[in-house]
């Protein structure tokens, strides 16, 4: 017979999975429930507003439907290879779960309906309209952004401490030269 085995992902791996498809979840659930409650506003601050974005940020590229999808399935499967073969911590992993699911939200969005379904309508400042998929590619950004330059911090504390370490082997090694010079002279005289 046919041997199959099985595919055997990390652990890690699995809870990212896990944690993209609760995300997705959450953006479609909250898109239904925005339906409902899409006139007017929570607060004076919050309001949900329907806005068929046909484009990228802003409305940016309107119509180019297909643009979108190309560049979504290439960076989401770049993002998942990278998740799966290089995230070594919890906040690289977090932060890309939260890219990817966004991603997925909004690249499902245009391939059933044609356009992202925006209503969040932040009005404390004069912002776009967006939606969960979008805050969960922004949120994952700036953790990734945090992820980035604590590991710089990291590094550079690593170079320096063995940038100190060699300074000091050559400071003892040249004391020991130093000293055998001076023994050796002392022996001649």
């Amino acid at each position: 017979g046919v041997r199959r085995e099985s595919i055997s992902l990390p652990r890690n791996c699995w809870k990212c999975m896990s944690l993209i498809a609760v995300l997705y979840c959450f953006s479609g659930g909250f898109l239904v429930w925005g339906f409902n409650f899409m006139s007017g506003g929570v607060t004076e601050v919050l309001h949900f507003t329907y806005v068929e974005n046909r484009g990228m940020a802003f409305g940016l590229l309107s119509d180019h439907r297909w643009v979108f999808m190309v560049f979504s399935v290439i960076g989401i499967g770049a993002l998942a290879a990278y998740l799966y073969f290089f995230a070594k911590s919890k906040l690289s992993r977090i932060s890309l779960g939260l890219i990817i699911a966004g991603g997925i939200g909004n690249m499902i969005d245009r391939t059933v309906l044609g356009y992202v379904v925006d209503m969040i309508d932040f009005r404390l400042i004069n912002f776009a309209v967006f939606n969960v998929a979008d805050s969960f590619v922004c949120v994952g950004a700036g953790l990734m952004v945090l992820y980035l330059i604590r590991e710089m911090v990291k590094e550079a504390k690593v170079e320096k401490l063995r940038k100190a370490t060699a300074d000091e082997e050559t400071s003892e090694e040249n004391a020991l030269e130093t000293s055998t010079e001076d023994t050796e002279e002392s022996a001649h005289e």
